[in-house]
């Protein structure tokens, strides 16, 4: 029986060696993510600090996000936009009230 050698950290060898590569996973910048999303950069960059989202890892000094990141976002920003719509609908209901008084 021939032995058989330890893992290398991040399976590196294991990737080469293998017909079946190691799935490559896409991460994003704060910068892709607001690119993917058509919104302002310091909206995703509040949206994040306020969601208390952490990060996946570094790329240098950027920050990178797993795809997770773009659904969690979408929902929040569709969440907001609902807000804003009852927020608009109660002002206008509440300047007619003032109006007929």
């Amino acid at each position: 029986m021939e032995p058989t050698r330890p893992p290398t950290p991040l399976g590196v060898e294991y990737a080469k060696e293998s017909k079946n590569p190691l799935p490559v996973v896409q991460l994003y910048t704060v910068g892709q993510i607001a690119d993917r999303l058509d919104i302002r950069l310091h909206n995703v960059l509040y949206m994040i600090k306020k969601l208390a989202i952490k990060e996946h890892g570094r790329a240098g000094v950027a920050r990178v996000f797993s795809p997770d990141i773009i659904t969690t976002l979408r929902g929040e920003l569709r969440r907001r936009r609902k807000l804003d719509k009852s927020r608009e609908k109660a002002r206008t209901l509440r300047e007619e009230k003032e109006q007929v008084a």
